[in-house]
């Protein structure tokens, strides 16, 4: 009678559970404990005094394994270059308050590199515009549907952050006068996002390594070669020069972990109270991550 009352319970238990949860119905390893806490069943115990964490099941889309070694190092250096390389297509458009000429000019369309900074543009979109600028002009800034952009921040990364939905080109608005300066931190030229970048860099070998040393320690040569691989886009000269950063211990922490989640993904051990495990989801080949980059 006692082992009947108490079947009927867990059978009560189960289905309470399945209804509570309707994501776990029809597994029955799992029971509805005190204070509606659900709990896994240990094989060969009826009513276990203890269970350990809820583990929910994997989403339907499943997760592709980590690369791993020479694989992951290939990936990498393809993955790099197509950054490199890549382009974002923009079309620049002068503010209204700006132009001076009728007809208004028409707007510029140029290529800005990725890894490039909107000031280092400037130049070349002024000479576009020249005829149509008033007196007086004041520092150039941009900004896409009434919000300035950082000119510190590579283009493409502004790009990815601002085009949820990748309008191509980029549509743009520059403006030669009543700079922000309440938004955006002074820009002199191509001398600022130099400087910056060099605080950047010292900022990230400090995230990476623990401190800044071999940053500041780079001779004056080397430092004007790495900027002037970043402002050409060459990726070459810059590993050639980042080489000597010592910056390695990054990249190989990365790898192990991504290895070490791709070899626990199908484990059945449980995860510890508090654990956070990320998901890694490659949803292009690099052929199709080329396409994107792409005009």
């Amino acid at each position: 009678s006692l082992s009947l009352s108490r079947t009927a319970q867990e059978k009560k238990s189960s289905l309470q559970a399945e209804a509570k949860y309707p994501d776990f119905r029809g597994e029955a390893d799992w029971f509805a404990g005190r204070r509606g806490r659900r709990h896994r069943r240990r094989r060969g115990r009826r009513s276990p005094p203890r269970a350990g964490p809820i583990r929910r099941p994997p989403p339907a889309r499943a997760m592709a394994a980590a690369p791993r070694g020479e694989e992951a190092a290939a990936w990498s250096e393809e993955a790099a270059r197509l950054v490199w390389g890549g382009a974002v297509p923009l079309q620049v458009h002068l503010h209204d308050a700006d132009v001076t000429a009728l007809p208004p000019p028409p707007p510029f369309l140029t290529l800005g590199p990725r890894v490039g900074y909107f000031p280092l543009l400037v130049s070349t979109i002024k000479a576009h515009f020249s005829s149509s600028l008033p007196p007086g002009v004041d520092t150039v800034w941009f900004e896409y549907k009434g919000l300035p952009l950082k000119w510190y921040i590579p283009i493409g990364v502004l790009f990815d952050l601002l085009c949820a939905d990748p309008e191509r080109p980029w549509n743009l608005t520059v403006h030669f006068r009543g700079y922000p300066a309440d938004i955006l931190s002074p820009c002199e030229g191509e001398d600022s996002v130099k400087w910056n970048y060099n605080n950047s860099l010292k900022e990230a070998a400090f995230i990476i390594t623990g401190n800044s040393k071999n940053v500041m320690n780079m001779s004056q040569a080397d430092q004007l070669a790495m900027w002037e691989s970043v402002r050409k886009g060459d990726l070459n000269s810059y590993m050639n020069i980042s080489t000597k950063l010592k910056l390695g211990p990054f990249e190989e922490d990365f790898l192990v972990r991504t290895s070490s989640l791709g070899s626990r993904q199908g484990s059945d051990e449980p995860e510890s109270p508090g654990s956070v495990k990320p998901w890694y989801l490659f949803d292009y080949t690099c052929a199709e991550f080329n396409k994107t980059l792409s005009i």
